[in-house]
């Protein structure tokens, strides 16, 4: 009983998290109604929601660690990466992001290597869009858990 006094408030958060949690998986699964508003949210998320998807995808150990690395390594002029980083992402979503969603949604496209057989008409770059993906997703994945430990590590 002594471990329930001292571990109530966790508790009584942990609870409230998972309840919370609860309702939007539900709230979720009735929206759904294919793959595709599974994967895409049918295509309806606002802004300030992919704003946070794209910042929690990029906010890793690579983002992290690595950069603080390489900063140590290369010095000060190591720096000028995230005013980079940030312009280029600003171009992405400015100038490319619109024609791939008008491309994305005429080609009824879900995926990157979707996008590309449909514009292509070729199933063969589909799969070569597929395997870069892939292999790509492993590299980093591999370099994300390095990362974490060594972190643990030390």
């Amino acid at each position: 009983m002594d471990w329930l006094a001292d571990k109530w408030i966790f508790l009584l958060m942990f609870s409230g998290y998972t309840a919370i949690l609860i309702r939007h998986a539900i709230e979720g699964n009735k929206k759904t109604r294919n793959v595709t508003d599974y994967f895409i949210g049918g295509r309806s998320l606002g802004g300030i929601t992919i704003g946070l998807s794209f910042f929690a995808t990029y906010s890793s150990t690579n983002s992290f660690i690595g950069f603080s690395g390489q900063a140590y390594s290369y010095g000060i002029g190591w720096l000028l990466v995230a005013p980079c980083a940030v312009i280029f992402s600003l171009m992405a979503w400015l100038i490319v992001a619109p024609k791939l969603r008008r491309f994305t949604e005429h080609l009824d496209s879900v995926t990157v290597p979707d996008f590309i057989g449909f514009r292509y008409g070729s199933d063969n770059a589909r799969l070569i869009a597929a395997v870069i993906v892939i292999f790509s997703s492993f590299l980093y994945m591999t370099a994300v858990f390095k990362g974490a430990g060594n972190l643990l590590q030390s």
